[in-house]
């Protein structure tokens, strides 16, 4: 049966970046007509339907292009017309994913024009599903297999300017693998995996795992359940009247809590500029903060510890923008966060990376706490008694100088820590009412409200007992006087 053609051409005036999920996403092109090409201007932002840092899509309804960060550690829109009007290119990059779709049709050849010849060979060498590549200056041409999917993984930096995607009405039997899940899950989620099948009599699947120690699977219902962290193929092959297809998808499992050792150990069996596609969530003291490098958006190379500074531990480096997290403002060394990112082995140096803030704490803020519970009572009777002062003032003496910094240069309105602005406030007005020994050394400045010492007191109404006693004894004389004369 002949095949009715159509040519659908994407001209990319940039290059696309590339990466992987679990489920295909759409970039298409306008409608086509017999015999006519539809050409899609990748080089306006506004023709993208979705411009993340996860995901960039363009479609028209024919075509669909999509391009997943996947593992790569750079946004899948950094280098594209979305991230500047002024890009000529798009750049996809190691890790990525360029899924390429032709609604249900039958792909037959792609031919792509790079911004040169270098890129064309990077483009070249990349993992490909759906076809073969061959290269030729800055053209790069796909010979489809009939699949109505394709799909490319770079292995290196490639910057294309257009692409031509030709296809045909599909007569093959397929399916699509369904309910896969959303990015990421966790040890222990569970699911049951679906299909539909399309232009198939009769058709059923048999599904199995490539690591069932870290997703099991049931073959003849799609159940699953994530076992351990890492990463699996899920393999299902569909047989019908027609014959035989088979599809795979990836689920990746997140790692729980994790020791900084066990992180570094994860890093060190990694390839030297490879990155985790799961996340694990470690925990440590911070021993190097690089100030230099904490303007919002910009922060990186904080040092993550198993032990506080001063003694020998396991470290990693935490490397990133994380301009959402509560340390850029007031962290402190020696604060104990928890992170969570993925692991990469960055020749040699172990690194984890796209970190978000899980929790923080640091002595500063527990002294304020504890010391907030144990003056509750005594406050709320105003009899706050010498020795629980005295109690306090050890446990000062005892912080490293890095929490007793933080407490010295807070306020009563400090925005950080409420903990600490209620201790703040609290401790100035308990020295200035009681006398007690202000041990922290704090600027004992007025505050709103704030109760005078009991000792001042005392004095003003001396002071004002004796001038009441001289005024009366110079009225007294002054009368006598004026009796004599």
């Amino acid at each position: 049966m002949k095949l009715f053609k159509k040519i659908a051409v994407v001209s990319v005036g940039a290059m696309m970046a590339i990466c992987a999920a679990v489920g295909l996403s759409n970039v298409s092109l306008q409608s086509a007509s017999a015999a006519s090409p539809s050409t899609l201007n990748l080089a306006v932002a506004d023709d993208f339907t979705t411009n993340t840092a996860d995901q960039l899509v363009c479609t028209n309804g024919e075509v669909t292009l999509t391009i997943n960060k996947n593992t790569s550690t750079t946004p899948a829109n950094n280098y594209s017309p979305v991230s500047s009007t002024v890009r000529t290119s798009t750049r996809v990059y190691n890790g990525m994913e360029v899924i390429i779709t032709a609604s249900s049709n039958a792909i037959s050849a792609i031919s792509f024009v790079c911004a040169s010849t270098s890129y064309a060979t990077a483009l070249g060498g990349s993992t490909v599903t759906g076809g073969t590549l061959g290269v030729s200056g800055t053209n790069v041409t796909l010979t489809g297999t009939g699949a109505t999917t394709v799909t490319l993984m770079p292995k290196a930096t490639a910057g294309m300017t257009s692409l031509t995607v030709t296809y045909g009405v599909a007569t093959e039997p397929d399916f699509t693998i369904d309910d896969l899940p959303v990015g990421n899950v966790d040890v222990g989620a569970t699911g049951t995996l679906s299909y539909t099948a399309v232009r198939a009599t009769s058709p059923s699947v048999v599904w199995s795992s490539s690591a069932s120690s870290i997703v099991s699977i049931v073959g003849s219902t799609g159940a699953y359940e994530a076992v351990s962290y890492g990463q699996a193929t899920i393999t299902a092959v569909m047989t019908c009247t027609e014959g035989e297809v088979t599809k795979t998808a990836n689920i990746t499992v997140n790692a729980g809590l994790i020791t900084i050792a066990e992180a570094n150990t994860i890093a060190s069996g990694l390839a030297s500029g490879a990155t985790t596609a799961y996340y694990v969530t470690i925990e440590g003291y911070l021993t190097n903060l690089n100030t230099a490098n904490r303007t919002a958006g910009s922060e990186r190379d904080m040092t993550l510890s198993s032990v506080k500074l001063g003694s020998t531990g396991d470290n990693i480096l935490i490397y990133g923008v994380y301009s959402d997290n509560p340390l850029r403002d007031y962290a402190i060394i020696n604060g104990t966060v928890r992170f969570k990112g993925t692991l990469q082995n960055y020749s040699g140096t172990y690194e984890l990376t796209s970190p978000s803030v899980i929790s923080y704490i640091d002595d500063a803020i527990s002294f304020a706490t504890a010391s907030n519970v144990s003056l509750d009572t005594e406050c709320a009777a105003a009899s706050v008694s010498s020795a629980t002062w005295g109690t306090l003032a050890a446990n000062y003496a005892a912080l490293d100088t890095y929490a007793k910094a933080r407490l010295t240069a807070a306020t009563s309105t400090d925005a950080n820590s409420a903990e600490i602005a209620d201790f703040i406030a609290r401790y100035i007005l308990i020295v200035n009412k009681y006398g007690y020994s202000n041990f922290m050394g704090h600027a004992l400045a007025a505050q709103p409200n704030q109760i005078q010492p009991a000792s001042n007191n005392v004095y003003l109404v001396v002071a004002i007992a004796m001038s009441s006693l001289a005024v009366l004894g110079l009225a007294l004389y002054l009368k006598k006087r004026k009796v004599n004369n």
